[in-house]
Formats: structure tokens, C-alpha cells, sequence
């Protein structure tokens, strides 16, 4: 997606084994350019999974919603994302997959 001149590159494998590398999932020119998004994981069967925004950390394959919400670890797999640019210039959302292995 092009957006004000700045390209959002999403990366949407996640292993965060602490190579250094994917270790959470990163969206590229999103944090400094659309400082009010919002975005949802949820897991294959729909449930969410993780929320976050500017303020928190990028997801690191650990729940913070629903059963899960202390931190647990997902388990692997195939997760969807929908990302809220709350943006006047961007009013649909981002629709797409993260593959997982923790």
C-alpha cells in the first residue's frame, strides 16, 4: 500500500526465537505515519487474539485478549490481522495473514 508518499510494507511471518529476525510482526512506515491506527489478530477459528495500536509493542506471537489474555504464547499456525488506519485518506481497513511458529 502507498500512502503519503511512504510505502507499508508488511511482514507477515512472526518466529520469535531472538535471532533478530521477524522476531514480532512489523508493519514498515506504519508507527510514524499513522499515529492513531488500531489493529486486531485473531486466530483461524476467529477469535482475537491480540490488539494493539502506537503505545504497544509489536506482536510478538503472545495473546493479550480473550482466554489467553495473560500473556500465553499462540500456538503455531495461520493467523489474520485487520489493520485500522484511522486515517480521513485511508477509510477501509487492511485485510491479511501473519503465518506464526513459535
Amino acid at each position: 500500500m502507498k500512502s503519503r508518499n511512504c510505502e507499508i510494507i508488511v511482514y507477515n511471518a512472526v518466529s520469535p526465537n531472538n535471532d533478530g529476525f521477524n522476531d514480532t510482526f512489523f508493519i514498515d512506515g506504519l508507527r510514524d505515519i499513522f499515529t492513531n491506527f488500531e489493529i486486531e489478530i485473531y486466530n483461524r477459528w476467529g477469535r482475537l487474539v491480540w490488539t494493539g495500536n502506537n503505545t504497544t509493542e509489536n506482536w510478538d506471537g503472545y495473546s493479550n485478549q480473550g482466554v489467553v489474555a495473560s500473556k500465553e504464547k499462540c500456538p503455531s499456525g495461520v493467523y489474520f490481522y485487520i489493520l485500522k488506519l484511522n486515517d480521513e485518506n485511508f477509510p477501509k481497513p487492511m485485510i491479511g495473514w501473519i503465518l506464526f511458529e513459535g
